[in-house]
């Protein structure tokens, strides 16, 4: 089971009286994000969705990171990744990584090994 390290911090802030700020501690948060391509009536959808909102920062990066083709960024990116993303078929992905809450800033992303799924005719798939 893939639980967000960010989740506990999630827990404890919403335990919290109403209008109370709470700052997580370390400022590096770790998170989680889906990053999918699925076919529907003949058209293709990008679906890009974040576990909590650590990984809207997180998937927006790593996408912007495959849009412009720099995949040196991508801590585990390799060439079995291309197939993948940059094929016609349906898949999803989960990518993992940390953003400096203080800098607004993704310091580290890759793709979650093991937690990669191409639909193969009508059957989902996983590949790594």
């Amino acid at each position: 089971m893939l639980i967000s390290p960010a989740e506990s911090y999630y827990i404890e802030a919403s335990g919290l009286p109403e209008h109370t700020i709470f700052k997580a501690d370390p400022s590096t948060q770790r998170d989680y994000g889906i990053f999918a391509r699925l076919s529907k009536n003949d058209h293709k959808y990008i679906i890009i969705a974040e576990i909590h909102g650590y990984g809207t920062w997180i998937i927006a990066n790593f996408l912007n990171n495959i849009l412009r083709n720099n995949l040196k960024d991508i801590i585990n990116y390799n060439e079995k990744y291309n197939e993948i993303f940059f094929d016609d078929s349906d898949f999803i992905a989960v990518i993992w990584g940390e953003l400096d809450t203080e800098q607004l800033l993704v310091k580290k992303k890759g793709i979650h090994d093991g937690y990669i799924w191409t639909k193969v005719v009508n059957e989902w798939k996983l590949v790594y």
